[in-house]
């Protein structure tokens, strides 16, 4: 089955992008976008938002990065009218109590903490991808 609705993956690791996206194309997910730091990744969602952009439907984003980390990201989108409303999962290293209830404050659906088994991404994938029309 192919899925057309963008996902963005942000991370400042290029092999986790590589690997995230690859379980992402395994099970069928096509439309993939890639960012390595939050400011790239507010660059992505803002150009999706234009009338020849396609509407990402899922975000994927690590916490620590460089130039801007994965909570600030998530609270600029929050504050954005046309990005607010897309599913925002944190996938990252931070498995500190008080951080995952920082990012669902901050308006996280969701949090996976690395390494994490493919069918965990592909559950949370599932899930949360909004399908965009």
């Amino acid at each position: 089955m192919s899925h057309e609705t963008p996902i963005l993956i942000i991370d400042d690791s290029n092999s986790m992008r590589i690997a995230i996206r690859q379980m992402l194309m395994e099970e069928g997910y096509r439309e993939i976008l890639m960012a390595q730091d939050g400011r790239e990744g507010m660059k992505c969602l803002k150009e999706s938002m234009g009338a020849c952009g396609k509407r990402i439907g899922l975000i994927l984003c690590d916490w620590t990065m460089p130039n801007m980390s994965g909570i600030e990201l998530l609270t600029a989108t929050k504050k954005i009218d046309e990005l607010k409303g897309i599913p925002f999962v944190m996938v990252t290293n931070e498995k500190r109590t008080d951080r995952i209830l920082q990012a669902v404050q901050a308006g996280a659906v969701d949090f996976i903490v690395k390494p994490f088994p493919p069918a965990l991404l592909l559950e949370k994938v599932k899930k949360h991808l909004v399908v965009r029309r």
